[in-house]
Parts: structure tokens; sequence; C-alpha cells
């Protein structure tokens, strides 16, 4: 009788304790963010580690949103996009505006074989859309913008496709 006490016990004990651990996980890159970067509303969504300009240190290219809405075919997201030296944390772009899109992608590619990736953003053209009345049948001009390193002295260029 006693053992079976202490085994009822140790499995109280056990069952309490385990979740102390679970507890102490964390976002992975959550402490990279440097606080310039963060805007009141925007929360982090994800990050990719690449190389973007002429060192060999990868930068931390970050995907910010906040949710604007439901609808029955789509969602609508305002995002905005950071570029942050991975070892210095020094911010080298920041979005000065917000983007409204239907997706929250960060796509980052080398297309053009250089050895250093470029962003690639898709959103809606002055932040406008239409639906019918019930919400489907999205209507919207998209734009497509390119963010990649040029040189010391013109770092980021934004190309409209």
């Amino acid at each position: 009788m006693k053992r079976l006490f202490y085994l009822l016990l140790l499995m109280c004990l056990c069952t309490k304790a385990s979740p102390q651990f679970k507890v102490t996980l964390h976002r992975e890159g959550y402490d990279k963010i440097p606080p310039e970067v963060q805007k009141n509303g925007f929360w982090f969504q994800k990050s990719v580690l690449v190389n973007m300009d002429n060192d060999n240190i990868p930068d931390d290219v970050m995907l910010f949103g906040r949710d604007l809405g439901h609808y029955p075919t789509f969602d609508l997201f305002e995002v905005y996009y950071a570029i942050v030296d991975s070892y210095t944390l020094e911010v080298k772009y920041l979005s000065t505006d917000t983007y409204i899109t239907d997706s929250m992608d960060l796509i980052v590619e080398d297309r053009n074989n250089d050895g250093k990736y470029e962003l690639y953003q898709k959103y809606f053209k002055d932040k406008s859309y239409s639906t019918d009345s019930r919400g489907y049948n999205l209507k919207v001009s998209r734009c497509y913008d390119r963010i990649e390193w040029i040189t010391d002295s013109e770092i980021i260029k934004k190309k409209h496709k």
C-alpha cells in the first residue's frame, strides 16, 4: 500500500513538473528583432537568413504583418518588410509604407545568379480592392517589386514591374 501511495505521489509530481519545460521554449529569431523595426500593431511572421549585399555576413529578411479580415475565398493582410544585418543587428532596409496583400509570402531568391539574393514583393496597388456584396469575386490591380543590393552608395533599389 505504501508503494502504491508513493507511486501515485510521484506521478502527480511528474505531471506538475513537466509543463515548466514546455513553457520556456521560444520562437527562433524572435530575440534578433531590433526595437526600431517593430511597428505598433504588427507582429513578426517569418524570416529568412540570406546574403543580400556585398559582405559575407548573412542578412535577416523579416516579414511583419497583421490581419485585416477574412472573406469566403481569401484573407487580407497588411505587411511590411525589414532587412537586418544578422551580426550587428543594423537595420539596412525598412519599408516606409505598409502593403495590403492576400498572402503572407516571403519570397527571397537569387534569380539573376549573382550570389546576392533579392526580395520580391507582391501587393495591391494603392491599397485598393473590391468584392461583391457577399465577399466573393476579388477585383484588384497587383504590383510586383524587387528589392536588391546595388552598390555601397546605392544600397537598395526598388523596381516596379
